[in-house]
């Protein structure tokens, strides 16, 4: 599809939990319109025609080459972290290794980007899984609201997401959004503990911790502009 091209082609998918249309781009699955269980797809040209920038500019953003092209290092906004990426060609498969506290080793036959794109990730996930659980029981503790369990998952709808347990899930790109809004999106999951609806109780409640939710809640309907080109 051209940059010119309009309308675009899109896909439809429906979210039980879903509150709000989420318009995502990617380059592995293109347009995708996440909508309400119930919302009527008769408003999906006006949706596209509101945020025809945003789409047309994600587009070009896609074809850029570096999103093909290897990363040099791997930030984490929330938390101020990085790692310089060096890479090394064998004739072996493709690892991940950290190298001293700030370095990460892909050594391997890593001549297929897509190859190496996924070795990073699935380390990026294992980071995940020290660093958020360790944040949001911090969160909690800083607000007295107290949970059952948490996990990090590879959500591709939800940035979060609470059980009647209370138990948690996290998506393990939080790491790549500003730590205000990944501390937003713990929040808004630890209040699901006493609210399990998004009912006016439960959003002054969210407002108690979080006196810039309704700025947060915003900039989250395009949190993927913080997501790194080449994770896309």
């Amino acid at each position: 599809m051209q940059v010119t091209e309009w309308p675009p082609h899109y896909t439809i998918k429906r979210h039980w939990r879903a509150k709000h249309v989420k318009i995502t781009y990617t380059q592995s699955s293109g347009l995708e319109i996440t909508l309400p269980k119930r919302f009527s797809t008769k408003h999906i040209p006006s949706i596209l025609e509101e945020n025809k920038d945003w789409i047309l500019s994600q587009r070009v953003k896609q074809d850029r080459p570096d999103t093909r092209v290897r990363p040099s290092e791997v930030y984490f906004t929330a938390v101020n972290r990085r790692w310089t990426v060096h890479y090394f060609q064998t004739d072996r498969n493709p690892r991940v290794r950290q190298f001293g506290c700030d370095g990460v080793i892909l050594s391997g036959d890593i001549r297929d980007f897509n190859v190496c794109r996924d070795k990073l990730i699935d380390w990026i996930r294992k980071q995940s899984k020290v660093i958020l659980p360790a944040y949001f029981s911090e969160v909690a503790k800083q607000i007295g609201l107290p949970f059952s369990d948490v996990s990090v998952r590879s959500q591709t709808t939800l940035w979060g997401s609470c059980s009647h347990d209370k138990s948690i899930r996290l998506n393990y790109k939080l790491l790549f959004l500003p730590e205000a809004l990944m501390r937003h999106i713990m929040i808004h999951e630890l209040c699901h503990t006493r609210h399990m609806d998004h009912s006016d109780k439960f959003w002054e409640l969210v407002s108690r911790f979080d006196p810039d939710w309704s700025v947060n809640k915003r900039e989250m309907r395009r949190a993927d502009k913080y997501m790194p080109a080449w994770t896309l």
